[in-house]
């Protein structure tokens, strides 16, 4: 049972969605709220808690994951491999200590 709950959870989207979570977390709130407002604004009581958090979620989530894409392959990607190439340069292998003689 577990690795069939392993293998469903590790592919496709779940994949990606893991590898988009850092900027889906940075991104959500700062379109969940001005949505969320204007949807509050605009149809106030006139609709239900369900039916205006259906709205707000059909509109945020695509948005949200568009954008989380694009942080991602155009900030995320490029700041680990600058990340690599600073270690890489800063990390150099320092020569071994030779032992010394026991007496």
């Amino acid at each position: 049972m577990a690795r069939k709950v392993a293998v469903a959870l590790g592919g496709g989207i779940f994949h990606v969605l893991g590898e988009l979570s850092y900027s889906i977390y940075l991104i959500h709130l700062l379109i969940l709220q001005p949505v969320a407002a204007f949807v509050i604004a605009r149809y106030g009581d006139g609709l239900g808690a369900p039916l205006r958090f259906a709205i707000v979620l059909a509109v945020v989530l695509p948005v949200v994951c568009l954008l989380s894409f694009v942080t991602y392959r155009l900030i995320e990607m490029p700041g680990q491999q600058l990340g690599r190439v600073v270690l890489r340069r800063f990390a150099r292998k320092k020569p071994a200590l030779e032992p010394s003689p026991a007496e």
